[in-house]
Order: structure tokens, then C-alpha cells, then sequence
């Protein structure tokens, strides 16, 4: 009986076979690495990668809505009254944005006069979370700032005037506002009263 033979062409001896040199293998195992870090770059420039200086530019926020007095007074010292399209029930500072559109309270938000408004951007407090959920749920972008504390409101300064494109004037703020807080000279001594045994922020039982 017969075997068939399957041809696979002729074999190469080991005299004939061909190898590459070590520099030319060591220049192949660089070839994955710089695939991967042209890839990395590339993705990385695709979100906005620029080194240090900020990813990519927003569009600058032209109406603004802000609730809460404290935040309205915050877009307002800024120099940014002209774009508030609307404000909080709650809000009778400064003359020009009390008289702007009137959008409700924290706990009742006029929300179908917010939509009809089409603002760009809503400046609201941690607090209105409820607000803020219905907001962004029909696309509009919300900036949440903190006011507990004095810190809070620096802070909130600059978060709105970052947003807004306005940091330079928040640099003139923050140096006003520090100035104002330091402790200044009495003319006269004073009669202080001490409370102490009391519940915090209340004013019964003194």
C-alpha cells in the first residue's frame, strides 16, 4: 500500500536561514511601544489635552439665572448682571436684578418660567438639588456653589467667575472683599453682652 506525501515545498537548512542582527531586533521591539504612545497622544488631544493650560473652551454662559439672593448677588458683583435673564422670589438686591423675571423660591421653584427663559446656565446652591436634578434633565448646565462659610463665598466667586470668563474681576473682588474683613480700629471702647447655654442659632432663651 501507498502513502500519499503532502508537498511543503522545500525546507529551508539551518545554514540558509536568514536572522536579523540584535540592533535591528532590539529597533523592532521599540515599534509596539511607539504605536502606543503616538495612540495615547493622539486620544489625549482628541479630549482636549493641551499640557497645562485648560482642555478645551466652553462656551461663555449669556443667560444666567440665579435663585438664591446670596447667588444673585454673587453674578451681580462680578459684573455680570446683563446676562441674568431671571431670579429667585427672594431677591431685592441690587435695584437691577430685583427688577428682573421672578422664577419662584427654593420650595417652589416656577419651573415652566425657568424652561420658558432658555437659559445657558443656572447658579444655584448646594441645597437645590431638586431643582438642579429637573434642570439638567432638560439640558440645562447648573453650577452649584457652596455659602456656609466665609471661605464658601470666596470660593463661590470664583467658581461663577471661572465659569463666566470672568477671573480678573474676581481677583479685584476677593482683594475688596478681604480688605473689608479685616479687623478694624475702635474709636471708643464698647459694653459686650456674653451669652453663653444657649441652643446654636437661636435667638430664645437669652
Amino acid at each position: 500500500a501507498s502513502t500519499s506525501r503532502i508537498d511543503r515545498g522545500p525546507e529551508l537548512l539551518p545554514s540558509r536561514r536568514r536572522t536579523l542582527p540584535p540592533s535591528a531586533r532590539r529597533a523592532l521591539w521599540l515599534v509596539p511601544v511607539a504605536v502606543l504612545v503616538v495612540g495615547g497622544f493622539a486620544r489625549w488631544k482628541g479630549c482636549g489635552g493641551s499640557g497645562p493650560q485648560e482642555a478645551e473652551h466652553e462656551a461663555v454662559p449669556q443667560r444666567i439665572i440665579a435663585l438664591a439672593p446670596s447667588a444673585a448677588e454673587t453674578v451681580h458683583v462680578l459684573g455680570l448682571g446683563d446676562r441674568v435673564v431671571g431670579v429667585g422670589e427672594y431677591v431685592k438686591w441690587p435695584p437691577e436684578l430685583a427688577a428682573k423675571p421672578r422664577l419662584g423660591g427654593l420650595f417652589n421653584p416656577d419651573f415652566e418660567t425657568i424652561v420658558a427663559l432658555r437659559p445657558d446656565l443656572a447658579v444655584l446652591l448646594a441645597s437645590e438639588e431638586s431643582l438642579r436634578a429637573r434642570l439638567e434633565a432638560v439640558g440645562v448646565e447648573v453650577l452649584a456653589v457652596p455659602s456656609d462659610t466665609l471661605g464658601d463665598v470666596e470660593l463661590a466667586i470664583e467658581r461663577v467667575a471661572a465659569r463666566c470668563g470672568v477671573r480678573e474681576r474676581a481677583l479685584e473682588v476677593l482683594k475688596e472683599w478681604r480688605v473689608a474683613l479685616r479687623p478694624q480700629p475702635l474709636e471708643r471702647s464698647l459694653s459686650v453682652a456674653l451669652v453663653v447655654g444657649r441652643e446654636p442659632r437661636r435667638l430664645g432663651d437669652m
